[in-house]
């Protein structure tokens, strides 16, 4: 059976001029090996390649003209392969940087991290916190392969990124359990704006929806803190026991059970929605593993949009 290494025998003797000595010496075989090898496939499918002068081969038979020239464009295609596939091994070698808003780097790329390192380990990953904005830009400058955004519109009117929408999410109140509205089932906007409030800060851009929805109710929210801790969050609710902190909703489920008794969540009516996407510089992705670590990211954080996905939050710092 004629295989690919024998054709590439064949096209060798060939280009170099029926010099087997020549053409052994480019193939990284011996003289006797390539000579034998020669001998072996004419003898296996009983017809002749070259033709002998002497002993020495000089040219090519009519079959052997056949079989050359039928096999280029194979040898061209084979070639080619091989190198899209040099060219895929060297890409995965390459850096992938994936960035995050600072209250959902916590939330959501922590668990993510060494998911990615164990199903591509020959990828080396950075992983960025960062606020919006600068992210974006970075998207766009291709300094980042992916961002991992809170946006307030399912559909982004910007001509530069491209997103996919993994979740959406509203915000809930945190209170003390001495706050005066501990025995409300809901809360409203309204009778929030009435006590101090505590609001992610600026660098979590839907935070902006808070204030917008108290400002419905002709009312200017006194904003008593902005930050992105839980921790910093926690010990303002147990100093002062009139403090409300708005917060995303799942959040809730990564408190620490200790302080589930001292902190309590309602529900708050008419919570704006915003949504948790995927952001990323081009429609397709430029190389295949960036498309297959895309598609990853993806269903790992589609699979379980429930909280108990965000169950490791308490443990950190950050949100």
């Amino acid at each position: 059976m004629i295989d690919i290494q024998k054709l590439m025998y064949l096209h060798a003797i060939v280009e170099n001029n029926f010099n087997i000595t020549t053409a052994a010496n480019k193939l990284f075989i011996s003289q006797p090996a390539l000579s034998q090898m020669i001998s072996t496939l004419e003898h296996d499918e009983d017809f002749n390649l070259f033709v002998r002068h002497k002993g020495r081969i000089c040219g090519l038979t009519y079959i052997g003209q056949k079989l050359y020239h039928e096999s280029v464009p194979l040898l061209r295609h084979y070639h080619s392969m091989i190198n899209q596939l040099e060219n895929l091994k060297a890409k995965q070698k390459e850096n992938y940087a994936i960035a995050a808003s600072p209250l959902l780097f916590n939330s959501f790329l922590l668990d993510l991290i060494q998911e990615l390192r164990d199903n591509f380990p020959s990828v080396t990953f950075s992983f960025i916190e960062i606020d919006a904005d600068r992210a974006k830009q970075r998207l766009s400058n291709r300094h980042y392969n992916f961002a991992l955004l809170d946006d307030p519109l399912i559909d982004t009117a910007d001509n530069c990124l491209f997103s996919d929408v993994l979740t959406k999410s509203v915000y809930t109140a945190f209170l003390s359990r001495n706050h005066p509205l501990k025995e409300r089932l809901v809360l409203n906007w309204k009778e929030i704006s009435q006590y101090p409030i505590a609001v992610p800060s600026g660098l979590f851009p839907t935070a902006r929806l808070i204030a917008d929805s108290i400002h419905r109710f002709n009312r200017n929210p006194f904003i008593a803190l902005e930050s992105i801790s839980w921790e910093v969050h926690r010990n303002c609710l147990l100093k002062d026991s009139n403090v409300i902190s708005i917060l995303p909703k799942f959040i809730s489920d990564a408190i620490n059970p200790s302080d589930k008794t001292k902190i309590i969540t309602k529900e708050i009516n008419d919570s704006p929605f915003w949504y948790i996407k995927l952001f990323r510089s081009t429609i397709k992705c430029n190389t295949l593993i960036e498309a297959e670590i895309h598609h990853f990211i993806l269903s790992y954080l589609k699979k379980d949009n429930s909280s108990a996905h965000f169950t490791g939050i308490s443990s950190h710092n950050g949100l």
